[in-house]
C-alpha cells in the first residue's frame, strides 16, 4: 500500500508536466480566433470599415475582433470588400473561387493577403480562411 500510495502523486505530477510541456503547447490549431484577430491588426488601417467574417462565426471571434464585425455569406463578403477598398474579409478557401469570380464580375481584383488555418473545436473541422481585399481594376496593388 505505501508503493500504491506514493505512485499515485508521482503519476500524477508526471501527467500534468507531460500535458503542460508537450501536449498544451501543440494545440495551437485551437486558438484560431487570436490568431485571426492578430492577422487583422496587421493588416487593419485606422479608416478600415468592421471586418466580414464567412463561414467562421465563432463568438470568439466576434469577442476579439469588435461587436462590428459581420458574421456573414461569402456573396456578401465580395460585396463587401468590393464597395470599400479598405475593407478586409475572411472566406473560407472553398469559396475563394466564387468570391473571386464575384470580384472579377465587378471589374475588381481580389488579393488574398494572409492565410490563417487551424481546428474549429465547436463545429468538428478544420477551418482555412483566407484574408482578403479588392481593388478596382486598373487600381494600384
Amino acid at each position: 500500500r505505501a508503493n500504491l500510495f506514493l505512485l499515485v502523486p508521482a503519476t500524477a505530477v508526471l501527467s500534468f508536466g507531460l500535458i503542460v510541456g508537450l501536449i498544451l503547447p501543440n494545440m495551437r490549431d485551437l486558438a484560431l480566433s487570436p490568431r485571426l484577430a492578430a492577422s487583422i491588426q496587421n493588416h487593419m488601417t485606422a479608416n478600415s470599415p468592421a471586418v466580414a467574417l464567412s463561414r467562421y462565426h465563432e463568438p470568439s471571434a466576434v469577442f476579439l475582433l469588435g461587436t462590428d464585425t459581420w458574421l456573414t455569406t461569402a456573396r456578401n463578403a465580395a460585396a463587401h470588400i468590393v464597395a470599400d477598398p479598405l475593407a478586409l474579409a475572411f472566406v473560407a478557401d472553398d469559396q475563394l473561387e466564387a468570391v473571386q469570380e464575384m470580384v472579377v464580375a465587378t471589374q475588381g481584383t481580389m488579393t488574398v493577403i494572409d492565410t490563417v488555418h487551424g481546428y474549429n473545436y465547436s463545429k468538428g473541422r478544420r477551418e482555412f480562411l483566407s484574408l482578403i481585399r479588392s481593388q478596382p481594376q486598373g487600381g494600384p496593388e
